[in-house]
């Protein structure tokens, strides 16, 4: 059975206000620092956004709440 590994390197520039587990990339992508995972982004009714702590929140709130690293 042949096996591949690929890596990509991100660098995070914002994180989330109040918290700092959360940390988004220069290209819209959302990482959990803690658990070293990528947030998916999730579509409910017609809001996108992400699930963050649990919590809903969507892209135009998130963008108010982010501050540079």
């Amino acid at each position: 059975m042949l096996t591949i590994t690929i890596s990509t390197t991100y660098y995070l520039k914002f994180q989330i206000k109040g918290n700092e587990n959360y940390r988004v990339s220069p290209c819209g992508k959302v990482f959990n620092c803690k658990r070293n995972k990528q947030v998916k982004k999730i579509v409910i009714g017609s809001t996108s956004g992400f699930c963050i702590s649990g919590k809903f929140y969507s892209l135009k709130k998130l963008r108010t709440m982010l501050e540079k690293i």
